[in-house]
């Protein structure tokens, strides 16, 4: 079993594993305030059993949960909400895990009552936060069509891999640390055997600790503080070996602190041995790897912190009766011993006794890479063609081998397909290379490739990391926004001035919440309107007061939007340009009362500027219509169903949001879409109170989904109008009503 068919395996036990901490975790807790009142021992120690199952089912839980958080993402499913679940499942489960460590050695008291009644408040949180994931984005459900493309920032975090400076400082820190484990295991064997003084070891073993846990601080992470400031002290990779490394030196410290008798310091150190090894056993079964969440190395990491916090979890538990049971004198260096192996042996990767190897080599041609047997297979996908090859594991040589059958399971937005391959260069040895035409991939900016090969008589196969197309915009969303972005594509920007890379327009400076800078300005008349009478509009753009040159984007000088207050009326016109620099547009108010009229142009030299202007229209108004959020997945328009797509789901105020649209007709996508103004579509979105416009362009990129990026500015109703053309060139406007929180 290789290693993503392993975690997959485990990321399917998150559902069934959850339920136990949910229930027994709350039942301990109202277990033990009923002990309280009624001062009942069965009671009390009821809950103490509980609050330790519950902790030993939630570690493996939380295990299996980041297993099925990889493999969701690697579907579709957004990366934020996931990020936000997984936050506050480490957030409870640390606490619980400190509470259970305090119960297992004091009665509870009002102040563990009232820890505990907060936890539960987060773990019932955190239960929902899981929930949203599955129903509102469909995380690890099957047959879920997942037509809209990741963000950018979702396939940045997919793309992103551990670099090889860090597997090897991360090998080289464990290995060294395994040495000082087994220093200890040693020395603590010779003590049981007589074998050593115990007053030399009173001081060799607490400076180990100490020395130890200070190596593991400043040490630990070659990316973090005070080595470097790629990642913050606060991510949770490195808080968890800040943990561990403070829990090591207070072992330390406590060992060294003197007693009057012998056995009194024994009892002592025994007890807090335990308490700290039960909690550094439980943290590393909670241990995030945030460099690379979603690589095929994330798993063997974590199965390789999941063995250490089980090992340090025995110590632990054997250290509380090692006074009263002889053979844990032994079973505590002995176990010690092995956990020092367990990191001398240390590698990112799949563990060694699970059959991997230390880091394959990348490959030549700069593809996926993934071991299979004693060979490495490279995936490489160019122009519609999937090619897979074959390498010795440590020499960029062919590895030829005798196959009979060879096939690709490919998954890309919510489906999986079949590819037979079809061999290349047969040679004596065999086949090193395979190959398959798969242009319907090239629609996909992320794919996963399962491959299988018969040959020498049985199979093999193998999972490579999820291939991820060069999308414009991708970029850390830890990062700060850049200074200059594209007004179509918010995605695409940079540190200074110059053009979008995907449509051409200049990119503007961050005006905040203006829509227009400061030395630009707009002379607008529209006389005195009524309802149902063509009026002339007149525009007139200035920069400094003066008159300029309009840029021609999307076929058009200037973009007019027309809606009424209440945005229940839409219209998307052009006004003409005159000899004079001015532009005029007729138009008709079908009712009277108060509209918006947005006008959108790019002075020459400059960036896009948007004013909009207030116009009263005399006439009956009607009843003003209320602004809901659409409820439905889609909207009937221009005789098809126009379905709309989220991403996230709940979208938020300041950043960026992917609109994805398909026009369906008899429920099958529409092929046969025409551009629009120079667009496959185009997109307008206008908040409740009409303060804020944003006006986009689809995203280049073949399929069927138009696909769209807006960062609102504020929270609210936001109303959006997405807007392209049928086979016969006739617009459709499809409208839509979405909250931003």
């Amino acid at each position: 079993m290789d290693s993503v068919a392993l975690g997959r395996m485990m990321g399917g036990l998150h559902p069934i594993l959850v339920h136990f901490p949910l229930v027994l975790w709350p039942l301990a807790l109202v277990l033990d305030a009923v002990g309280v009142v009624r001062k009942d021992e069965r009671c009390a120690w009821t809950a103490r059993l509980l609050m330790l199952v519950g902790t030993l089912f939630a570690l493996p839980a939380f295990l299996a949960g980041i297993f099925a958080e990889m493999f969701a993402a690697r579907a579709g499913t957004p990366n934020e909400p996931m990020e936000l679940h997984e936050f506050a499942a480490i957030a409870t489960t640390w606490i619980f895990i400190a509470l259970t460590a305090t119960r297992l050695f004091v009665r509870p008291a009002r102040a563990y009552l009232t820890v505990g009644a907060l936890a539960v408040g987060l773990l019932i949180y955190t239960g929902y936060l899981g929930g949203e994931v599955v129903y509102s984005y469909g995380a690890s459900v099957k047959n879920v069509t997942a037509w809209a493309a990741p963000t950018p920032e979702d396939l940045w975090i997919l793309k992103t891999q551990q670099p090889l400076q860090g597997i090897l400082y991360s090998d080289w820190m464990h290995n060294i640390f395994g040495g000082v484990v087994l220093a200890v295991a040693f020395l603590l064997l010779m003590a049981g055997s007589g074998r050593a003084p115990l007053m030399a070891l009173q001081w060799v073993v607490p400076i180990l600790f100490i020395g130890g846990g200070g190596f593991l601080w400043i040490f630990s992470d070659w990316d973090s503080w005070p080595l470097s400031d790629i990642l913050p002290i606060t991510d949770k990779e490195v808080l968890l070996h800040k943990v561990i490394a403070t829990l090591l030196i207070i072992f330390g410290l406590a060992m060294m602190k003197r007693k009057a008798e012998i056995h009194i310091r024994v009892a002592y150190q025994n007890r807090v041995m335990a308490v700290l090894a039960i909690i550094g056993g439980a943290l590393l079964l909670t241990h995030i790897h945030s460099v690379a969440p979603y690589s095929n190395v994330a798993v063997g990491v974590y199965l390789h912190h999941c063995v250490l916090g089980l090992l340090a979890l025995g110590i632990g538990f054997l250290k509380l009766y090692e006074t009263h049971v002889p053979a844990a004198r032994w079973a505590v260096p002995s176990m010690m011993a092995l956990l020092g192996l367990v990191l001398l042996t240390y590698n990112e990767g799949l563990p060694w006794y699970l059959g991997n190897v230390r880091h394959p080599r990348p490959g030549p041609n700069q593809g996926l890479v993934a071991q299979i047997g004693q060979r490495r297979g490279e995936l490489v996908f160019e122009n519609g063609v999937l090619e897979v090859r074959f390498w010795k594991l440590h020499e960029d040589t062919p590895a030829p081998l005798r196959a009979t059958a060879a096939s690709a399971v490919v998954r890309a937005g919510g489906r999986s397909t079949l590819l037979p391959l079809t061999p290349v260069d047969v040679g004596e040895e065999g086949i090193a290379h395979f190959r398959a035409a798969a242009p319907f991939l090239e629609a996909s900016t992320v794919f996963e490739t399962h491959l299988r090969v018969e040959h020498d008589g049985r199979g093999s196969e193998v999972e490579f990391e999820p291939w991820v197309a060069e999308v414009p915009g991708m970029r850390n969303p830890a990062l700060p926004a850049p200074a200059y972005a594209c007004p179509m594509h918010p995605h695409a920007g940079g540190s200074a001035p110059g053009a979008c890379p995907q449509c051409g327009m200049a990119l503007i400076k961050d005006r905040g919440d203006r829509m227009h800078d400061d030395n630009a300005s707009l002379i607008f008349a529209a006389g005195t309107p009524r309802a149902g009478n063509p009026t002339t509009l007149t525009f007139q753009p200035r920069v400094d007061g003066n008159a300029v040159d309009l840029e021609i984007v999307h076929e058009r000088p200037m973009h007019v939007i027309v809606v009424r207050g209440d945005l229940s009326h839409f219209k998307h016109v052009h006004p003409v340009l005159e000899e004079n620099g001015a532009l005029r547009l007729r138009h008709t108010f079908p009712t009277g009362g108060t509209y918006y009229v947005y006008a959108d142009f790019t002075p020459r030299g400059a960036g896009t500027q948007v004013f909009r202007e207030t116009v009263d229209v005399a006439g009956p108004a009607g009843p003003a219509a209320a602004l809901r959020p659409t409820e439905t997945d889609a909207v009937l328009a221009g005789g098809m169903e126009v379905a709309m797509h989220v991403m996230p789901r709940a979208p938020r105020a300041k950043d960026e949001a992917m609109l994805s649209f398909v026009a369906l007709r008899n429920g099958e996508p529409v092929n046969d879409l025409r551009p629009f103004l120079g667009a496959r579509g185009h997109l307008i979105a206008i908040c409740e109170d009409g303060a804020h416009f944003a006006h986009a362009h689809v995203l280049d990129g073949p399929g069927k989904a138009l696909r769209f990026e807006i960062k609102p500015p504020h929270a609210g109703l936001y109303k959006v109008w997405v807007q392209f053309a049928d086979g016969a060139g006739k617009v459709v406007t499809a409208p839509f009503v979405l909250r931003v929180h």
